[in-house]
């Protein structure tokens, strides 16, 4: 989740050292401490992310908007059903940026 919304200021220091920089060279977060599962404010950004990217992409290609429906259906249904956790979002966050990560390589 960190490498699709921070994109190059995602760092895999390859030592098992994963961090977020800021545009200042300053460690923002490491990926340990994370709280993407559990909180709204760290998966909201991501979640609005991906709802752009879907709305963009959808008005210029047809195919797209197809094959990316259900995931998008997937996504707001989660959202609507989510009471007091974001652990459910956060599966279907996760599912869709999987599903981008493989698309890109195909």
């Amino acid at each position: 989740i960190a490498k699709f919304i921070y994109d190059d200021s995602f760092i895999d220091d390859g030592d098992g050292d994963c961090y977020c920089e800021s545009p200042n060279g300053m460690i923002d977060f490491y990926i340990e401490d994370a709280k993407y599962h559990s909180s709204w404010d760290w998966l909201m950004p991501i979640y609005t992310k991906i709802n752009r990217y879907i709305s963009e992409r959808c008005l210029t290609d047809f195919v797209f908007a197809t094959n990316t429906e259900q995931l998008h259906l997937n996504l707001w249904m989660a959202l609507e059903d989510c009471s007091d956790t974001p652990l459910v979002l956060w599966f279907h966050v996760v599912e869709f940026i999987k599903w981008y990560n493989q698309s890109k390589t195909n």
